[in-house]
């Protein structure tokens, strides 16, 4: 996970450079080098990367369907002309035998002689702006272009007239095209995004490139492209954990990519799109931030992110909306540092309904769709951001490392911290029976700070608590598959609302209901201030620190993945 948020970290101060951006293609023959402003080292071999990627994806078959964004006719030559469809070096049975059929077949490429086709060889950046002007239907074109390297009289030059128009491509800083340099995959990928977004569509990727041992050769310019293009199988590693993003692509490679771009409506997120999350694992604030952003991206309709406000050390307490509803539940987690496992079930929550929101599908029998659609769940997934830092990695970690290595702490490791980085239980803060509690003083657990709502994370949750008409709250912790449904000082009128719902939700969950004594939590303020069910979910199966989060799936997952949407259910 460190090597994960350290990568970020990097590509998030590579994003913060401005690049002039190359890009791409000509159409036949085999031309020599020419990397030009792109740096990058030579792949091992990428006509094997490209055929594990077309072993492994059975998506690349014509019989997906048509594009919804291109063009019927395609026809770019005279009916006269001879266009070759099957060639000597191109067998049926090799990886890239349908792509190159349908390329040529769609008139988007041809062979570089009537024999041949000459699968292996480099693609230029001249060719592939002339396979993509002929993809597009060769519309007319109109202007000419100004770079110093280009003649009127050249094969593409209506083609670079087309994609520089439309802001496909753009020129070295030199000012020159370099039309015979060679396309790197990351390249590929960027013209292919750049040309949806002139057919009005988003790009936007899920999945993680981080998964790819070369993550950190994807540039920023074509950052967010790749991520679009393996989000919709496009493009895809190459089996041994690469995914090559500076390698150079073949005549072969760039023709299955086109067919598979072809055979995917990229104005819809897939139903078969796999899950984002993964909850079997430690997830770290910064990861949760990525995790954020992935999300917002791919379902942008859905998910808004903002902030709460800031936390003691200033990091964003990061506040989500799931749903288009008009009527309002509240969910937190990680309030306690230690239960880091109550983010990953916030963040698969979001993860998982999201898509069937999206796709239209249903999760558990429940419509997701019609729910979100009449609530919006409003979350804090991360409640307290820098005890969690502390839980996870340790005193060091903290912004003042000498004043939380001081503070008491009877079990003396940071994996049993409870508490903000001042030493505030922020679960004993809230104004509700407030006392400093048991322990008087700045600690890992259970001092409930110099007065209520001291700790500014208290006081963003209550300012977001106010904020809307909430229905019911819950409160995600980790000790001992319970639901805390009242407190010995609710009224009975209270109890009779509270109940039934806390006893479907223990039903579905296998969760015992239980009363606790009143105190200055989060729930019992809830309870206490607005009289709506206020319910302390906990989450894990035993109280043992630190969390085994590889069992995520079994031991909190499974039980707990629909007490949102019964809750919701529940109320309408």
């Amino acid at each position: 996970m460190k090597n994960k948020i350290i990568l970020s970290l990097l590509m998030s101060f590579m994003l913060s450079i401005t690049f002039s951006i190359p890009v791409f293609a000509q159409e036949t023959g085999s031309l020599p080098v020419e990397r030009g402003n792109v740096a990058a080292e030579e792949p091992q071999s990428e006509n094997a990367a490209l055929a594990q990627e077309q072993n492994n994806d059975a998506t690349a078959t014509e019989n997906q369907g048509e594009n919804p964004i291109l063009p019927k006719n395609d026809q770019t030559v005279a009916p006269e002309e001879t266009w070759p469809t099957e060639f000597a070096d191109v067998k049926p049975g090799e990886w890239y035998y349908d792509a190159i059929k349908f390329a040529t077949e769609k008139r988007i490429c041809k062979g570089v002689d009537a024999n041949n086709f000459s699968p292996n060889s480099s693609l230029t950046r001249a060719m592939l702006v002339t396979m993509m002007y002929r993809y597009a239907g060769s519309p007319a074109v109109e202007g000419s272009v100004n770079f110093p390297d280009i003649n009127t009289g050249e094969y593409y030059y209506k083609a670079l007239i087309w994609a520089t128009n439309n802001k496909i491509i753009t020129g070295f800083p030199d000012g020159t095209f370099k039309p015979n340099t060679e396309i790197i995959r990351q390249d590929v990928a960027t013209i292919l995004s750049r040309f949806c977004i002139t057919k009005g569509i988003a790009i936007n990727g899920w999945l993680d490139l981080f998964d790819f041992n070369d993550a950190w050769g994807v540039l920023p310019y074509s950052q967010k492209s790749m991520q679009w293009a393996y989000s919709y199988g496009i493009m895809n590693g190459n089996g041994s954990g690469y995914i090559e993003p500076t390698g150079n692509a073949t005549r072969a490679e760039c023709a299955a990519l086109i067919h598979r771009f072809n055979g995917i409506d990229l104005t819809k997120v897939p139903t078969s799109a796999p899950s984002l999350f993964n909850g079997n694992h430690v997830v770290h604030y910064d990861a949760m931030c990525e995790y954020l952003n992935t999300m917002t991206n791919m379902y942008p309709n859905i998910i808004k992110v903002s902030s709460a406000g800031k936390s003691e050390e200033g990091r964003d307490i990061k506040l989500v909306k799931l749903g288009t509803g008009n009527r309002y539940i509240y969910m937190q987690g990680n309030l306690h540092a230690r239960e880091y496992i109550s983010l990953n079930y916030l963040l698969e929550i979001l993860d998982t309904y999201a898509h069937a929101y999206t796709t239209n599908t249903a999760f558990d029998g429940y419509n997701v769709r019609d729910l979100l659609s009449k609530f919006t769940i409003v979350m804090i997934p991360c409640a307290n951001p820098d005890g969690q830092n502390i839980a996870i990695y340790g005193y060091n970690a903290a912004g003042n490392p000498s004043a939380v290595k001081g503070m008491y702490n009877p079990s003396g490791s940071h994996t049993d911290w409870k508490s903000n980085s001042q030493g505030v239980d922020l679960n004993r803060n809230f104004n509700c029976k407030w006392s400093t509690g048991s322990v008087k003083r700045p600690s890992n657990a259970n001092y409930g700070g110099p007065r209520a709502e001291s700790a500014v994370e208290t006081r963003n949750i209550v300012n977001v608590l106010r904020s809307y008409p909430f229905e019911t709250a819950l409160d995600c912790h980790t000790a001992g598959d319970l639901i805390y449904y009242s407190d010995n000082a609710c009224s009975s009128a209270y109890n009779a609302k509270a109940a039934p719902l806390a006893s479907k939700l223990a039903a579905a969950s296998n969760y015992k209901m239980q009363k606790t004594s009143v105190g200055a939590g989060a729930a019992n303020y809830v309870r206490h201030t607005f009289g709506i069910p206020g319910f302390t979910v906990e989450l894990y199966p035993t109280v043992r620190y630190p969390l085994n989060c590889s069992i995520f799936t079994s031991a909190v997952w499974n039980k707990a993945k629909d007490i949102p949407l019964i809750t919701m259910d529940y109320l309408q």
